[in-house]
Parts: structure tokens; C-alpha cells; sequence
């Protein structure tokens, strides 16, 4: 890559708008992110006109951003949650938990020589937490637990999907599953994104390419990165299958 690095995160005008073959949670929980783009704006006194402005997009972009009619790539979200001074998991409080499919118990342990210990082992493994639904439900209020079935899920512009794995308010860190499709990009074109903080990544499977300032890393299964967020990065999907990663995403 060759050029000047950019001075601030460049946003530029995403245009996409959903797909209509999403689903309704999709579509619903995308525009969960939208009220919520707009409750903190309007809660900071920042016009329409005023957040389009510190982000380099039009007004109309916002407003459809906030009606649910429009998605931001990754770089937008991020540009906007700085702009609102406010977490991904502030936004991700606005959006609802997609179906996902009912977990299946493991398969019975053969009946051998030793199994008590193995069925014990697997009951461990599956009993509820003591106290039984009740503290099963209160371990869930209190954030500590993510059930697969109930993880907000985001899916943005580019084929990037965001799937929250902590509930824990207010902190300053973000952990996420996160899907980068055939093709997928971080942001529109050939621009780059940056924000304070630190970026912590664990390949789990498929291909990440990751454009870091003047340098490219090509991440595979078991790879792991960590970088500096405040420079100038973009990731892509040049494989021919999703990426998924696990990403922490550090604040300051």
C-alpha cells in the first residue's frame, strides 16, 4: 500500500442499504441501533447536520441510519461511537438477540469401565448453576453469562456480522464474535479506520487480511494479533470462506 496515512478515521458516505431478503431480527435489531444513535445524539444536543458533519457524511445518511433504512461499515460505527462518546456495547444495548439455534446435550457416555466418572464429569459439565433457573437467570441480569441463544448480533455494511460476547455494562472494552463473509471489508473502498485504544484478535477460522498502517498481516486459523487501534488499519476477507474471530476491543 503507498500514499499518505490519513490523519483521522475517513468514514466517507456509506450508501448501502438492507437487504430485503434480512431477516425481521436482523432488521430489527438493526434499527434498535439506529434509536439508539440517535437517543444519544439528541442527548448531547448534537443536530443531525452537527454528527454528519464530525463524520464527513451527509445528514440524510444519519437520518436513514437512525430510521433503520441504511447501514454503516465498521469504520462508521466506530467514528460514530467516538463522536457519541459512547461503547459498542452501549449501542449493542439497543439491539435485540437473533434465534439461534437450541444447544443439543452431549452424547451419552458409553457404558464401559470408568464411565461413572466420564457421566459425572458431563453432568458437571451441563447441570444448571446451584439454586437452579433462578440463579441460572440472575447470573444472566447480572451480565456475567452469554447464552449462545441470547448474543446481540449486528450485521453491518460489507458483510461484516458483530456478535457480543459480554453484557457487562459500562466497561471499557469490548468483546465480540466477529464474521467477516467472502468479501468482506471493514470499511467502504480502500479507506482505513483508527481510534483510540487497542485491538486484540484470535483467528478461529477462514482468512483475515489486515492492512496496518504501510504494512499487510494475512491471519489464519489459530493467529492471533494484537496493534495499536490509533493507526491506520483495514481488514478484509480475500478467502473463499467467512473469516470468524474472536476480537477484544481495549478503550482508553
Amino acid at each position: 500500500m503507498t500514499g499518505v496515512l490519513p490523519e483521522k478515521s475517513e468514514v466517507g458516505p456509506d450508501t448501502f442499504s438492507p437487504d430485503p431478503a434480512q431477516s425481521t431480527a436482523q432488521r430489527v435489531a438493526f434499527q434498535g441501533v439506529g434509536s439508539g444513535v440517535r437517543s444519544h445524539r439528541t442527548a448531547r444536543g448534537l443536530s443531525l447536520r452537527e454528527l454528519a458533519r464530525q463524520l464527513g457524511v451527509s445528514a440524510s445518511f444519519i437520518s436513514q441510519l437512525e430510521n433503520g433504512k441504511s447501514q454503516p461499515s465498521v469504520a462508521t460505527l466506530v467514528a460514530i461511537c467516538d463522536a457519541l462518546a459512547v461503547t459498542f456495547d452501549e449501542l449493542f444495548a439497543a439491539c435485540i438477540a437473533l434465534d439461534a439455534p437450541a444447544r443439543t446435550e452431549p452424547p451419552e457416555a458409553p457404558h464401559l469401565a470408568g464411565s461413572q466418572d466420564i457421566d459425572r464429569e458431563r453432568a458437571a459439565r451441563t447441570s444448571p448453576p446451584a439454586g437452579g433457573d433462578d440463579a441460572r437467570r440472575r447470573t444472566d441480569a447480572d451480565g456475567l453469562v452469554v447464552h449462545a441463544g441470547a448474543r446481540r448480533r449486528l450485521a453491518l455494511e460489507t458483510g461484516v456480522v458483530w456478535e457480543q460476547l459480554s453484557s457487562a455494562p459500562s466497561t471499557p472494552a469490548e468483546f465480540l464474535l466477529v464474521t467477516y463473509e467472502v468479501g468482506g471489508t471493514s470499511t467502504t473502498g480502500t479507506k482505513m479506520s483508527r481510534h483510540d485504544g487497542m485491538d486484540y484478535g484470535y483467528v478461529l477460522s477462514g482468512e483475515l487480511t489486515l492492512t496496518l498502517g504501510f504494512e499487510t498481516h494475512v491471519l489464519g486459523p489459530t493467529d492471533s494479533i494484537s496493534f495499536d487501534s490509533s493507526i491506520p488499519h483495514r481488514f478484509h476477507n480475500s478467502g473463499n470462506e467467512p473469516a470468524r474471530a474472536i476480537w477484544f476491543v481495549q478503550r482508553e
